[in-house]
């Protein structure tokens, strides 16, 4: 449930702290979604020496979730040189109620070593990190120029997911925007993470405000900024409304609902649970529960040929899904201990999630080590933990996120949950709910890794629904 705070914490830096001639900066931002608050940003640039120059960027959130006041914090810090203009460190310390991630970066020569810290002890990936810092101050350049149309281009690169992010920019206009009579208005395409966003810039070349989906941060006083009002809830404050209600939503084996309003680039992933219908002005999904697989014994599984690749991926670690750690393995085998049927083995994983975590909502992401010891999330830390699991036992699994009707709020609310690879095709279950064949109201938007997920932020917030029928 935490794909729109993920992205934009991430990219953070990118959207605040430039200026053509890279000044002493000290601005802070309100974070607010539908106009709520829910916390803000301080972010400074200024000379560390007569060689480095250092960004720092503090998040700091404060949002209601399914009735729960949830707390994260990040800081980011990154160190440039002023002559090659090279990243030479990074720091960023991520904090919410599952735990603490720290990862901690510096380069040597051409590479770029990163050590993570999640739970397990410290693990070392070097990596190559393209990222200058004149990419921090790409769109102020730009604002600069202010010719409607014209375009550039920058790198930002991401210690968690530990990608460069490709990001592209677009003057759309130069318009009075707030306070400001003239500020210059321009899109923005995060490649790698399918984030578009809108941000305006005032003649200094600062961002006035930025616009993701929902959420938009607005430059404002120190005092204004902190002035958190925790009001509302995300979760119902962002439903997608139901023409009519589901009464038993667990019997739902059909559904069929015709979307508008959903961005024209944006199509969700169609599979033999799930088929896709555009028209020129909606999106009508039909959707069929998965049957119930086969028996079949782990050590059988198959892998086709056709795909194998993408399916294998699904058994490996990942920066979240911690498959490889020594505590999620010994658990995997405790709690499947000799059995070796897949589907029976994986039903004895969902129902050790679904029972041991506290279900509550959580602001940010927590990997899967923090959440077995935490023991609390909501939905994306049920799925991130379960998938471990799996992965762990030998099952292709991978956490899938979309939308799933909400009784209480008559609508269908962001979710996560997972599919598994067993009999030639991914089955869809839900540790949350302790579905151990997901409802049909489960509506797959996107399975793509975690933080690659920016363009759901379009969904959430703008479509409606015209018609639906299920049985």
């Amino acid at each position: 449930m935490n794909q729109l705070f993920l992205v934009t914490l991430l990219l953070a830096g990118h959207h605040l702290q430039k200026h053509p001639k890279l000044p002493t900066l000290d601005a802070y931002y309100g974070c607010y979604v539908k106009g709520s608050k829910v916390g803000w940003v301080h972010t400074t640039a200024h000379p560390q020496s007569n060689d480095t120059f250092v960004i720092t960027v503090e998040v700091h959130n404060k949002i209601v979730g399914m009735g729960h006041v949830s707390e994260a914090a990040r800081t980011f810090d990154r160190v440039y040189s002023l002559k090659s203009e090279e990243l030479l460190s990074l720091s960023l310390v991520a904090t919410n109620e599952t735990g603490v991630i720290k990862v901690v970066g510096h380069r040597t020569g051409a590479a770029f070593e990163l050590t993570t810290n999640t739970g397990d002890g410290n693990r070392v990936t070097t990596v190559t990190v393209d990222e200058r810092l004149h990419d921090m101050e790409v769109d102020a350049r730009l604002a600069a120029k202010g010719v409607v149309g014209a375009t550039a281009q920058a790198v930002n690169f991401d210690p968690i997911l530990k990608k460069n992010i490709h990001v592209a920019y677009t003057v759309k206009g130069i318009e009075a925007h707030g306070a400001s009579p003239r500020s210059v208005h321009m899109s923005i395409l995060a490649v790698e993470t399918h984030t578009t966003s809108e941000e305006w810039l005032d003649k200094e070349g600062l961002t006035s405000e930025w616009q993701e989906g929902v959420e938009s941060w607005r430059l404002e006083p120190r005092d204004t900024a902190q002035r958190v009002e925790v009001k509302g809830d995300i979760i119902n404050d962002m439903v997608v409304h139901a023409p009519q209600a589901i009464k038993f939503v667990p019997g739902v084996v059909e559904l069929k609902v015709e979307f508008v309003g959903m961005d024209k680039d944006f199509v969700p992933p169609t599979s033999p649970r799930q088929q896709v219908v555009r028209t020129s002005d909606s999106v009508t999904l039909t959707l069929r529960r998965d049957p119930m697989p086969m028996r079949i014994p782990i050590s059988a599984l198959q892998i086709p040929s056709d795909g194998a690749d993408e399916i294998r991926k699904d058994l490996r670690p990942s920066t979240f899904i911690e498959s490889d750690a020594k505590e999620i393995i010994a658990t995997a085998k405790e709690i499947v201990g000799d059995e070796n049927d897949a589907f029976v083995a994986s039903n004895r994983l969902l129902a050790f999630v679904n029972t041991t975590l506290k279900s509550e909502y959580v602001a940010g992401y927590g990997d899967a080590l923090l959440v077995l010891h935490s023991k609390k999330g909501d939905c994306t830390e049920h799925a991130v933990l379960f998938v471990a699991l799996a992965r762990a036992a030998g099952i292709p699994a991978r956490v899938v996120e979309g939308i799933t009707y909400v009784p209480k709020a008559n609508g269908f609310g962001w979710h996560a949950w997972a599919e598994l690879y067993m009999n030639g095709r991914w089955t869809a279950v839900d540790p949350t709910f302790g579905q151990p064949i997901a409802d049909a109201t489960h509506i797959k938007m996107s399975s793509r890794d975690l933080g690659m997920n920016g363009d759901l932020a379009q969904v959430v917030g703008k479509v409606s629904i015209r018609q639906m029928s299920f049985q």
